[in-house]
């Protein structure tokens, strides 16, 4: 291994951006994927099943950190190593089912074709790998130089809703490290409009129920999703509200998905075409009152919203 190298240099905030900064930084981002999943260990135990018999660990509970489903994890670990992932058959979201990408959560360990090294595009485009010590001192000189002379502002930091509560607080601390506030999330390109909506609907930017209670529904209106393929561990509950309550399932979509092959009735309308389909949807309701007024009048802001039109 390289000799640590470390350049000191103090910013006008009294902080260090210096390689030994990021090297503090990797390794607690390393403890923190080490334990962030985990809520205790249990006594060991020994799993006996016709797929992957006898295998022995500490069992840690854990959430699948793929979708927003929130599959429940047992996850055996023996002498400090990963050896077996499966489903928790105690959690009420998944009752022990995972899917694919859940299955294969372990494959982040483990997986042969994982980026281990750091790389650097050359100057005939090819990708080269280049040591720790390189990329750290890159890393923080180039941060350290744009900061000189375009301030903080002009670096940003961007995370995601697959990494850990460990990993974001340290994206966090880095970022206040290098004095900016420019921090962003990967749901600004692909959350951004639902928030938009279900904040002033709903009170709030995500569901507003749990995903079992979809198992009570008796009409599900799908649009905007391939539930099937995109989160099939969530879509146990669709099915089960229709075999258990008669469901009828409606599926609005251009393509015709694995989801829309699973409805009672698909709308393939044009793309671009959602809010005229919606405020179709919503004159019909109107026109014909098919709607709880005194619901509507008591609980939702619907009187200040929607006013006759002569």
């Amino acid at each position: 291994m390289e000799k640590l190298k470390t350049k000191t240099e103090k910013t006008e905030n009294g902080f260090e951006i210096t390689r030994r900064n990021f090297l503090k930084i990797g390794g607690a981002v390393t403890a923190g994927i080490a334990v962030s999943n985990t809520v205790g260990a249990n006594e060991t135990k020994t799993k006996d099943s016709k797929t992957s018999p006898g295998i022995e660990g500490n069992i840690f509970l854990s959430v699948c950190p793929y979708c927003a489903v929130g599959c429940g994890m047992k996850i055996y670990v023996k002498d400090n190593k990963v050896i077996h992932i499966e489903g928790d058959e105690e959690n009420p979201i998944n009752r022990g089912s995972l899917c694919s990408k859940g299955n294969a959560a372990i494959q982040q360990i483990y997986n042969d074709f994982r980026v281990k090294n750091p790389s650097k595009k050359s100057g005939n485009g090819e990708w080269e790998k280049i040591s720790w010590n390189d990329a750290y001192n890159e890393i923080s000189e180039k941060l350290k130089a744009i900061k000189t002379k375009y301030g903080p502002d002009a670096i940003g930091f961007y995370g995601c809703s697959h990494a850990t509560n460990e990993e974001d607080y340290l994206i966090q601390k880095i970022a206040r490290i290098v004095g900016t506030n420019n921090i962003e999330h990967q749901a600004r390109k692909c959350h951004a409009s639902t928030v938009g909506a279900l904040s002033p609907s709903f009170g709030r930017g995500a569901m507003t129920n749990h995903w079992v209670d979809i198992k009570n529904a008796k009409c599900i209106f799908i649009i905007g999703s391939n539930i099937v393929e995109n989160h099939p561990v969530g879509f146990q509950w669709v099915t089960e509200a229709r075999e258990k309550n008669e469901a009828k399932i409606i599926v609005a979509d251009p393509r015709y998905t694995k989801t829309a092959n699973k409805s009672d009735i698909y709308l393939q309308h044009r793309p671009g075409t959602d809010i005229a389909l919606i405020n179709g949807i919503c004159k019909e309701i109107i026109e014909n009152k098919w709607y709880d007024e005194t619901y509507l009048m008591n609980r939702t802001n619907t009187p200040f919203l929607l006013k006759e039109i002569n």
